[in-house]
């Protein structure tokens, strides 16, 4: 879902993208002149604009330009919509800040996928100075470049470490950074990322083709209000099996056009977890300080082995997520694992009040010990 503000002086029209976009999903915000456009977009946040040409007094060219001139919106999509399809006003708009160019009447499809490829991408125009046009959304045929974007996979397949809340708060500090960022919950029921950041999982990656596009993931992606992206597991189990293949595509998708791609992975070694894993350019592996615990993450460096993963990945977190954790020491876990412990975690009892709140402690409480610590652990990845 977007949340988009609509520019246009015609009542029937604008009434008209409102309804479409609201059946779509969005959040639909109407203004009927340019000034009353800046004046909103000023005061609210919003995550697609979308803009009408023609308009007196201010023209949705006038209108554009002032939004990427504006600190708080420089870098938020632009769409332009308009009656005149002639090069010159493709042109007019790209030279004015537009990500995207439609003329009327636009069939809705076409705009939603455009709406979905921009919210995961963010403006094109503000990055590079140039807008994509909704011709350009055709598959280039050169080879693609390499991915940007970084992903971090969390795997706890004991219950009970913490792993969700971690996966969660290593969004979230990233979040917090600057970082584009988005969250990819694989565990197959429960939603308990979405649960966290008090966001309704729907839709989720059980909504997934066998062979995504990058449009089809953005329609599928949830936005916090931190700017923070989710990619929400089901509420139940999914009917059909997603292929491994499928999420593969996706991750790859997502590291095209996100800094960070944090994935809470399965508790099992499911394909989608192996699909992870492979691509990861780190791998957390929380555990807490006890026997079973520990087992059990021979049991995963075992199977990462098999899959032929380089421990050069693997970073060794002790997590404690109750306060009264027996404590083995942490030399005799380094001996039991025969590798060292990258960081140690300290349990924290703010974790349940944020979880009622919706709001990880990244955000409510940066500057705890929790917190502090797992950003020490993140600068050294």
């Amino acid at each position: 879902m977007a949340r988009i503000l609509i520019v246009d002086d015609d009542d029937g029209l604008r009434t008209m993208m409102q309804i479409m976009l609201k059946r779509s999903g969005h959040e639909v915000t109407l203004a009927s002149n340019g000034a009353a456009g800046l004046e909103l977009a000023e005061k609210q946040p919003f995550d697609i604009f979308l803009l009408d040409v023609m308009m007196p007094d201010m023209n949705g060219y006038e209108v554009a330009r002032r939004l990427r001139a504006a600190p708080a919106t420089q870098n938020i999509p632009i769409i332009v919509l308009t009656a005149r399809a002639q090069p010159v006003d493709q042109k007019s708009a790209i030279v004015a800040g537009a990500d995207a160019y439609f003329s009327k009447p636009v069939a809705i499809e076409a705009l939603n996928a455009k709406i979905a490829e921009l919210l995961i991408t963010g403006s094109t125009a503000a990055k590079e100075g140039e807008a994509v046009t909704a011709s350009s959304a055709a598959p280039a045929t050169s080879a693609p470049p390499p991915r940007a974007g970084r992903l971090i996979c969390v795997a706890g397949w004991r219950g009970g470490v913490g792993s969700t809340t971690l996966a969660v708060n290593i969004a979230s500090v990233l979040t917090s950074a600057g970082r584009r960022v988005c969250l990819v919950d694989l565990s197959p029921t429960s939603s308990h990322a979405a649960l966290m950041l008090r966001l309704r999982p729907k839709p989720s990656w059980a909504d997934l083709p066998a062979n995504p596009a990058l449009p089809t993931v953005g329609a599928l992606l949830l936005k916090h209000k931190s700017g923070l992206h989710l990619l929400a597991s089901p509420e139940a189990p999914p009917t059909e099996i997603i292929p491994a293949d499928a999420f593969a595509k996706t991750f790859r998708l997502l590291l095209d056009v996100f800094g960070d791609v944090v994935v809470d992975a399965a508790p099992t070694p499911d394909g989608a977890t192996r699909a992870a894993l492979a691509l990861a350019n780190d791998i957390i592996l929380p555990i807490a300080p006890e026997v079973a615990s520990i087992q059990t993450l021979n049991t995963t460096l075992a199977i990462m082995t098999n899959m032929q993963i380089s421990p050069n990945t693997w970073r060794v977190v002790i997590n404690h997520p109750t306060p009264n954790d027996p404590m083995l020491l942490p030399d005799r876990i380094e001996k039991a694992l025969n590798r060292p412990i990258d960081a140690t975690l300290p349990y924290d009892h703010a974790h349940m009040v944020s979880l009622f709140q919706g709001a990880p402690l990244a955000f409510t409480q940066p500057n705890s010990p929790y917190v502090a610590a797992l950003g020490a652990l993140l600068q050294k990845l």
